[in-house]
């Protein structure tokens, strides 16, 4: 991937100690450009509003060890994406918060960016109660195309992102140190799977260490890419609960899962809801409720979603090449059908008989004729993530053979 010369020279003046968001916006109407700050001779950043003595020498001392070249080089080498505040793709609601990261470094599929975003934090000693709660929560979640957020820490953390990863859903890992630093180890596993499925970001370049004071940093754009968070699981002097008062501050829901009043794991979770500071919640549907949110009209606007991707990038695309056959034998899946108009849908697009595939086969029978099928319960009965099962019964809901239904539910024709 090749990057943009400014978004460069920006990412490097923001590792200058000491340059935040607003000196960048001083530095850029001062000189004109970023490649013109960092060339400019330090002498003159003190015609910089906002910059003394000291700044201009950390400048002259950071630029002197510092390898512009190497620096690119690095993050092409290693597939890292640079998104400056000024682009489009840097996520809208970070942009609202009083400190924004002038700089956010990715790895992994960009589509967890686009859709909106729940934040699912938490203890990192959490209980086994706990963590298969969070799991199921960001399972539901992530199964209606809400892409959760979280820290990719050990206990409540892990279990949002397995959660999501489980629905076939899309996750975004926030670090507290550089892209490529696995914290803690025991989550390579979980680092690999999000990075092929999901999104990483940090504040920090490829490199930097997974220090304490970078962790409060983080959280801020936990809460501040989402918009809201919830409390899983949290004791009185969890960093979650500074997560949640972060959120608070930002005018962002706040949202709190209760649990056994004995535990000390959930004080600060009752806490929360106590003060008046989060809503108690349950499971996603509280969640959805909140914002005004129909299961009916996620669904249609993930199947929306996957239909575009479709014909885009073809289902038969994904599959291993083969030799070239004239036609399909009985019983074999067909070359998906060409993309017709939502009018002529009620008419199938192919003839319906023995050219169902048997994959397909199986997915029909799952589904009932008369009261229709939720696909929750789909997923889980065939082990198909939600975004495959989806994409299937787009096709066949296009073929004729099945019709969606309000709910998440599909009925067999």
């Amino acid at each position: 991937m090749s990057h943009d010369e400014e978004a460069l020279y920006l990412a490097a003046l923001a590792q200058v100690p000491g340059v935040g968001a607003k000196l960048l916006f001083e530095l850029k109407t001062t000189f004109g450009s970023y490649r013109a700050a960092w060339e400019a001779h330090p002498a003159e950043w003190l015609d910089v509003p906002g910059v003394a003595g000291g700044l201009r020498a950390r400048f002259q001392e950071f630029k002197n060890g510092f390898d512009f070249e190497g620096f690119a080089h690095g993050l092409e080498q290693k597939q890292v994406y640079l998104f400056t505040m000024e682009e489009e793709a840097y996520p809208e609601l970070l942009k609202q918060i009083d400190s924004p990261p002038p700089v956010l470094y990715a790895c992994g599929q960009l589509a967890p960016l686009l859709p909106d975003k729940i934040s699912i934090v938490g203890t990192r000693k959490a209980s086994d109660v706990g963590r298969k709660q969070t799991s199921r929560l960001a399972y539901d979640l992530a199964s209606l195309g809400l892409t959760i957020v979280s820290g990719m820490a050990l206990g409540i953390d892990g279990s949002a992102h397995e959660g999501a990863l489980e629905a076939g859903g899309l996750t975004i890992a926030v670090l507290g140190s550089g892209i490529g630093e696995v914290y803690p180890p025991q989550h390579e596993s979980l680092y690999r799977r999000i990075q092929e499925h999901g999104l990483i970001i940090s504040e920090h370049p490829p490199g930097v260490p997974p220090l304490k004071e970078h962790f409060p940093r983080r959280n801020r754009i936990i809460a501040g890419i989402s918009k809201g968070t919830v409390v899983a699981e949290a004791p009185l002097n969890s960093g979650a609960l500074i997560t949640a008062r972060l959120a608070q501050d930002m005018g962002r829901e706040v949202f709190a899962m209760p649990g056994p009043v004995a535990s000390p794991l959930v004080k600060g979770c009752h806490q929360l809801i106590k003060s008046g500071e989060a809503k108690l919640i349950e499971d996603a549907d509280d969640v959805l409720v909140v914002f005004g949110e129909k299961k009916s009209e996620l669904l249609a606007r993930q199947r929306e979603r996957m239909q575009e991707r479709l014909a885009l990038e073809p289902v038969s695309a994904a599959r291993e090449p083969g030799p070239a056959r004239p036609a399909p034998e009985a019983g074999e899946p067909k070359p998906p059908p060409k993309p017709v108009r939502a009018a002529e849908r009620k008419k199938p697009a192919e003839p319906r008989g023995p050219a169902v595939s048997d994959e397909d086969m199986q997915l029909l029978n799952a589904i009932s004729y008369s009261e229709g099928t939720h696909l929750n319960t789909l997923a889980r009965k065939l082990k198909l993530s939600i975004a495959e099962l989806s994409a299937r019964l787009t096709l066949l809901e296009i073929r004729g053979l099945v019709k969606s239904l309000p709910g998440g539910f599909f009925q067999r024709l």
